[in-house]
């Protein structure tokens, strides 16, 4: 029986094999060898940090409040909304956003922009919600219905590398009757009293629904409007409590004591520009108890449109005293700020001649529990011509490490409740195999072998992923999700960099794997080629164990025990394919 089994198979591989090109390059392969780890080779002269040069940085960003309003302007003396803080008249348009795009993509980061959502309401939904606008269930929004919201949001998703699109409000206040109360969330009138519970869940329900005539994934981030946060640790219907049931994990307010409020972490941030402030941007930092500023959309635009530029070019300026600042850095995005704000937290981090000892044994469960824990980031401070030659955390690779403004910033994955030791070096060559992360998104994880490599990502919108590798040429790169689409990919053989273009489908971003083969994964004898050979050697395991080679080659680089039907599906992939480049 067994037989005939592998005689069907032979048969329907023969016929794929007659109708398919096996010479394209591919994303549809595995590997299930394993191999040893390699990359952070020590360069040639390269000698160990100073404790001096090396830090343990604090982050430092701003969260942008109140995008989304489509006029500008106040009607705050009509018991409507504040809205933007612009002049009679100012509608707001594509540039705005796109201001906030050229900032973004210039300094390397995914900015928190929060938004305010009710003019783009295209069905009068918030009507069903009476609490959510000052026309309450007479709302009416068909004036403001145009095609180009359609423009502009999906602009915003396409950019979701550099706009993190977060959650500030359905129309900002509360009403009743006509009458606007601060803010949304809490009655601010009577210290942050919470508005009835059906109220507050409608509005997020709106919210979703809003969006959801977009496209737009409801959002993991949230600044209350007015700070309006009740907060009550025996409550869990308490604003935290309202987030976390929505899928919400990060939070930022102007008084906030409380580092996690019923599942919802919680940071506060420091105002250096007033609201209102047409085209303003600090000239100073703040204090190192903070680790982020409040802004709002008008500090990052200008009265007209055309002169956007002005206002983002001082915003730029001032990201860059974040990046000379030798204790401070600017995080990639709100993710890796809230793990790092954690680490300094809990974590005993102790810098010498010998190297970094991270004792992460106080990080608290529930930071773990809520999947808080990301990337730890040291800076080290570069002389010119110089580089970070080698570093290894535990002897395993870093996640990816970048330079710029004379700094190198290591990238290290996320730590247990262990102690881990980082060795490293400078000297003037670069590390022989690393992710260079110079985008806004998240590397969890960087594994290589003697013919594969692992890039295990957080992505945000479309962006590129630069690898450096020298134990080995890629034949081909696959993700293993498919919300992490592979675009194209490029290798550049004198420099070893192989540079993989993605797209996240979610604006919220995806958590997935890109598998770097350097050979076909079918090729099991390791003759270079996948032919009968190779089947026959799948052949033998076949309904088994693996054995040596192991023909267990799916799932990627893992396999599952079992030489089965999916393993014969990768082979056939493979087949005939000539195994260089």
């Amino acid at each position: 029986m067994q037989n005939r089994l592998l005689f069907v198979s032979a048969i329907a591989l023969l016929a794929w094999a007659a109708v398919s090109s096996a010479a394209e390059f591919g994303f549809n392969t595995n590997r299930g060898d394993g191999g040893t780890a390699s990359g952070g080779e020590v360069a040639a002269k390269a000698t160990s940090l100073d404790a001096n040069d090396i830090v343990v940085p604090t982050p430092l960003s701003v969260g942008i409040d109140d995008l989304g309003w489509k006029r500008g302007w106040s009607d705050a003396s009509h018991e409507g909304p504040w809205r933007v803080g612009m002049r009679k008249d100012r509608w707001m348009v594509w540039e705005d956003y796109e201001s906030i795009v050229y900032v973004g993509r210039t300094v390397g980061a995914r900015l928190q922009c929060l938004f305010i959502m009710c003019e783009f309401d295209r069905s009068n939904i918030c009507a069903e919600y009476p609490t959510t606008t000052l026309e309450g269930d007479s709302w009416d929004n068909s004036a403001l219905v145009d095609a180009n919201d359609f423009v502009i949001m999906d602009y915003v998703k396409d950019n979701a590398a550099y706009i993190e699109f977060g959650l500030h409000g359905v129309g900002h206040e509360h009403w009743e009757d006509g009458n606007r109360t601060r803010a949304e969330f809490a009655n601010k009138d009577e210290d942050n009293a919470p508005w009835p519970f059906p109220d507050v869940w409608g509005h997020m329900e709106c919210y979703e629904r809003l969006i959801d005539q977009y496209g737009i994934s409801f959002p993991e981030s949230f600044v209350a409007p007015a700070h309006a946060y009740y907060y009550n640790p025996n409550d869990v219907n308490d604003t935290g409590g309202l987030m976390n049931a929505w899928g919400v994990k990060y939070a930022v307010e102007e008084e906030a004591p409380y580092l996690v409020d019923h599942g919802l972490m919680v940071l506060e941030r420091q105002w250096l520009v007033d609201w209102n402030k047409v085209g303003q941007a600090p000239t100073e930092l703040v204090s190192a108890d903070y680790c982020w500023i409040g802004s709002h959309w008008a500090n990052f635009i200008e009265d007209e449109p055309a002169d956007n530029h002005i206002a983002a070019d001082k915003w730029i300026a001032w990201f860059n005293m974040i990046k000379d600042a030798p204790d401070r850095y600017l995080p990639k995005n709100t993710v890796q700020a809230f793990s790092q704000y954690l680490y300094q937290s809990y974590a005993n981090i102790t810098i010498d001649a010998n190297g970094v000892e991270i004792d992460n044994s106080g990080m608290p469960g529930w930071a773990y529990e809520l999947d808080l824990v990301g990337n730890l980031v040291l800076k080290v401070a570069l002389d010119a011509n110089t580089h970070v030659s080698s570093a290894t955390v535990n002897g395993d690779n870093i996640a990816c490490y970048y330079e710029d403004r004379g700094y190198g910033y290591i990238i290290l994955p996320a730590m247990g409740k262990s102690s881990y030791t980082l060795s490293c070096s400078v000297g003037s060559s670069e590390m022989a195999n690393f992710v260079l992360n110079d985008g806004s998104y998240n590397v969890n994880k960087f594994e290589t072998w003697s013919d594969a490599a692992r890039v295990s990502v957080q992505m945000y919108g479309t962006q590129d992923v630069s690898v450096k590798l020298d134990i080995f040429e890629p034949l081909e790169v696959l993700s293993n999700t498919e919300s992490l689409v592979v675009n194209s990919v490029q290798w550049d053989e004198p420099n070893s960099t192989l540079v993989v273009n993605v797209t996240a489908t979610d604006n919220q971003g995806v958590e997935g794997d890109l598998i770097v083969l350097g050979g076909a994964v079918g090729d099991l004898s390791g003759e270079g080629r996948v032919d009968f050979v190779d089947f026959g050697i799948l052949a033998d395991q076949w309904f088994g164990p693996p054995g040596s080679p192991s023909a267990d080659i799916a799932p990627i680089l893992e396999g599952d025990g079992v030489v089965d039907g999916l393993d014969l599906d990768m082979l056939v992939g493979d087949w005939l394919e000539d195994n260089s480049l």
